[in-house]
């Protein structure tokens, strides 16, 4: 009943779209319910709890759960401890998009701070935090064999969703001809942040989904992002500098990864 894969990170680099996908194969269960958070925030409720989170499975042979945290929070020994076997599954995106992208996604925890404020704060110091890659990636590979890690870019995804699922579902041990029904769609970009966390706190959270996959979600989406495709030059100017502090991490990703990541430094 336990996972033998497992999707750690990291947030806000098109996990929902890997669960997405893979909820469709039919060789591969994932629980309905994404981001169980167990090695890291439930792990007090026992493994019997999180057993049944995968009581549905049926017959299919790849069975995993996807919770981008792990990879920022969760002790890899841990999940290495209880899931020896696991093949691991990481995206990493480019540091400064993914920074912003949580930013603007947990825009009401900042109440009207800029992104460079929010990034200078105490509440927003994991938004640079959360990019650095190199160590917890280092850690990974220190608990698992390389061939059981799979490193995924968010670029590639970008650019060629159906070859990089094939190269999941080959990794995961499944049919890797299967074909996702939307692979292009990204069911979980920003819309209107502010009105999802009000949905959130009234219980109506389960709504979200449904019109970020609706026609609507569209529209939203686009009126939602207009201020942002136009960033201020003092935002522009952050930016940039911010970049410069991750260089060194990325350098020692490149090492790790075997790719050229040149375009994350520019």
């Amino acid at each position: 009943m336990l996972p033998n894969f497992l999707g750690i990170g990291v947030q806000r680099a098109a996990t929902t779209w890997l669960h997405d996908c893979l909820s469709e194969h039919p060789d591969v269960f994932v629980p309905a319910e994404k981001e169980l958070r167990f090695f890291n925030n439930q792990f007090e409720k026992g493994m019997d709890w999180y057993e049944s989170k995968f009581e549905f499975r049926k017959s299919e042979s790849a069975v995993g759960e996807i919770t981008p945290l792990y990879m920022h929070t969760a002790p890899i020994s841990r999940i290495h401890e209880c899931l020896p076997t696991a093949r691991i599954i990481v995206i990493l995106r480019d540091p400064v998009d993914r920074a912003y992208s949580a930013y603007r996604l947990l825009n009401e925890k900042f109440k009207g701070m800029s992104f460079e404020e929010a990034c200078k704060s105490p509440r927003g110091e994991f938004l640079s935090r959360y990019s650095l890659y190199a160590d917890r990636l280092r850690e990974v590979y220190e608990m698992f064999p390389e061939d059981r890690v799979k490193v995924l870019l968010y670029d590639d995804i970008s650019a060629e969703p159906n070859r990089v699922l094939a190269e999941v579902y080959e990794f995961i041990g499944v049919d890797p001809r299967f074909r996702a029904a939307e692979p292009d769609k990204r069911t979980n970009r920003i819309i209107a942040p502010t009105i999802q966390s009000v949905l959130r706190k009234s219980g109506m959270g389960w709504t979200i989904r449904l019109v970020k996959a609706s026609p609507l979600g569209n529209v939203i989406r686009k009126w939602s992002l207009r201020e942002t495709q136009n960033p201020s030059v003092r935002e522009t100017a952050f930016r940039d500098k911010l970049r410069t502090t991750f260089v060194e991490d990325i350098c020692q990703l490149e090492q790790l990864v075997h790719r050229d990541l040149a375009k994350w430094r520019q």
